[in-house]
């Protein structure tokens, strides 16, 4: 496929995130800008199921909203399953005084994409398949030019580049951008996860929550039901299973999650195992039928050095081609951080990362004209969201370790018996008697407490 030679902007990625940002541009008036993807049709990918309130607001800016929430189903709460309570410690429909959204809408991430596809070529915006970019280098004649090379042969200039492509950002790799855990604790394991779109042999009822956690003593399995026509070809319910905290002597997933596999995880973690029979006689032993998507991945946190730079030379580049600023490099969603799914915040950070860049960045270019953009603005941008993903993965590990805490006895001092994992399970039931908590669990958890 030609692309075109130059353009003031290239978004690298059209997952969900690169969409929304091409989506924002367009909306602030600028449409000189290109969009590439390396996959020939668009992601196949629904790690991500839940759209919270703030993203909503934010993506209604784009006239996205409705159209995605037409496709969801909304849901009042995340539930938990501890100790043998069931447990609403996030109430979304608290929210009602303060968001137009009291809720927390359940849509797969292939969903989400297809909507914001959809809509962007509704606005006449076509995604360039498929465009591997393999380099960037500065132009030799414009320092603040970046050349970008594809897997083809094919260079384009770009005066931004958008990295919109993923955790194995081949943009931030270019930009020599470090990607490291956060803190001091960049040495801890990392735990595997095991998430899947499934239809059983008989359906099973789950209490009215948009995700159940039921935490065991030594993991924590995730149980949704996902929308109808999420798969055109199911024919029965799909529910969204996932086991994220993998205990060490369990093997590592094959390649491709078997159904074997994927039923010895229900079996050990799955709602047969963790609840009532009196909630549903099918729970006794729910029986995997069909799968639709699997992905086998380490639960780990990363977030980028900055969010934005400015490409330097190779440093074996002669000095006197290597002065000047050096072309914009901006990164959104999980080119710029990465963390465990537990809340489900990942996509929705990366959302509202793209579009409140997309005003920004639609202003830069065109207060520039032909001149040099404006880092001020855009440095701002990037300081903000850097904040607000660090307070996300803060929040996701601190869920994450609540989760994980382990039901069994160790002694203090070596005399005193203690079950950290029961002591939080009491804490948790406790808690989750008062509005107010369920309603500040919401809060955070939907991002109006940090909105755009």
């Amino acid at each position: 496929m030609s692309l075109p030679t130059t353009t003031d902007i290239l978004i690298v990625g059209a997952g969900p995130v690169g969409l929304a940002c091409a989506l924002s541009l367009w909306k602030q008036g600028c449409t000189n800008f290109t969009v590439v993807d390396s996959v020939v049709h668009g992601h196949d990918s629904s790690r991500a199921i839940a759209v919270h309130a703030a993203t909503l607001e934010a993506l209604d800016s784009l006239g996205c909203a409705e159209p995605l929430i037409e496709a969801g189903r909304k849901a009042k709460s995340i539930g938990f399953w501890v100790g043998g309570t069931f447990l609403e410690p996030a109430g979304f429909d608290l929210l009602a005084p303060y968001t137009r959204y009291p809720f927390v809408l359940i849509v797969a991430q292939l969903v989400t994409e297809r909507i914001l596809g959809e809509k962007l070529r509704e606005c006449g915006i076509h995604v360039n398949r498929p465009c591997k970019v393999v380099s960037l280098q500065r132009n030799t004649d414009d320092s603040c030019i970046t050349d970008v090379s594809f897997e083809d042969g094919q260079i384009m200039k770009a005066r931004c580049i958008v990295g919109a492509d993923g955790a194995r950002s081949i943009v931030r790799s270019s930009a020599n951008v470090n990607f490291l855990e956060p803190g001091e604790n960049s040495d801890k394991p990392e735990p595997q996860a095991v998430l899947a779109d499934v239809t059983f042999s008989t359906p099973i009822r789950v209490p009215d929550s948009g995700v159940i956690v039921l935490v065991s003593p030594d993991n924590a399995f995730i149980l949704s039901a996902l929308p109808e026509k999420t798969y055109e070809t199911a024919s029965a319910q799909v529910y969204r299973i996932g086991a994220t905290n993998m205990p060490p002597n369990v093997a590592v997933p094959p390649s491709t999650e078997s159904i074997p596999y994927l039923q010895s995880l229900v079996d050990a973690w799955g709602p047969g195992h963790t609840l009532p029979v009196s909630m549903d006689p099918n729970i006794i032993s729910p029986v995997i039928s069909e799968v639709f998507w699997s992905s086998s991945f380490r639960t780990r946190s990363a977030i980028a050095d900055s969010f934005f730079c400015r490409l330097h030379p190779p440093t074996n580049q002669p000095s006197a081609s290597s002065g000047g600023k050096g072309g914009i490099i901006l990164l959104v969603g999980d080119a710029a951080h990465i963390h465990s799914p537990v809340g489900g915040q990942g996509m929705n950070l990366g959302l509202c990362d793209a579009i409140a860049m997309g005003s920004v960045l639609a202003a830069s270019v065109g207060t520039a004209g032909s001149g040099d953009i404006d880092d001020a603005p855009l440095n701002t941008w990037a300081l903000s969201r850097h904040a607000r993903a660090l307070t996300v993965i803060n929040l996701s590990e601190r869920l994450f370790g609540l989760m994980s805490i382990p039901e069994r006895t160790t002694w203090v001092l070596g005399l005193i018996p203690v079950n950290f994992g029961k002591i939080r399970n009491v804490l948790v039931r406790l808690l989750s008697r008062s509005n107010w908590v369920r309603m500040m669990g919401a809060w955070w958890l939907s991002g109006l407490a940090s909105k755009l």
